[in-house]
């Protein structure tokens, strides 16, 4: 019998900003040194060895002066894929544009603490309400807080049969 599963995989964008005052930038124009045209073109091409279901985004307010845009990878696994991280296609056909020391500075990242862990089993007894905590991590904190413009943080960047 084959399990219903996925796994989030999360690559974090860190962006310093020099002044605190976030109103004079735009978010394309923080991101101007990296290509998240070309993350999500990698994505696609490799969709098929990677099972990668879609893609998502969310900007989140470190400090005063950093803020992250996170990737967040939604995976579809076999419940007998037991590989690292480092050993998933995903992985590999990204880790080419990981740079931990640039401008932008791009790392794998784990999730918030407070969304468990990063696999989701379709049938254990609280998916429904770990979907919740995600959608209220990921849409709902648009309600109460917007970074750097009046646009929503959180968007969807690919998903899978979509044009």
């Amino acid at each position: 019998m084959q399990q219903s599963l996925f796994e989030l995989q999360s690559l974090v964008l860190k962006i310093d900003i020099n002044q605190p005052t976030l109103s004079e930038y735009s978010k394309d124009y923080l991101l101007f040194d990296h290509n998240l045209s070309e993350i999500i073109k990698i994505v696609k091409s490799t969709q098929e060895q990677s099972n990668v279901i879609a893609v998502f985004s969310k900007w989140e307010a470190v400090t005063a002066t950093r803020i992250h845009l996170r990737l967040i990878f939604m995976v579809k696994k076999e419940f007998s894929d037991t590989r690292p991280l480092e050993q998933l296609e995903l992985y590999v056909s990204l880790q080419h544009l990981i740079d931990p020391t640039g401008i932008i500075q791009t790392t794998w990242s784990n999730l918030p603490e407070f969304l468990g862990g990063p696999e989701y089993h379709c049938n254990e007894f609280n998916f429904g309400k770990r979907l919740e905590i995600l959608e209220s991590y990921l849409v709902s904190t648009d309600l109460y807080c917007r970074i750097v413009d009046e646009k929503p943080s959180f968007e969807v960047q690919f998903l899978q049969n979509s044009k």
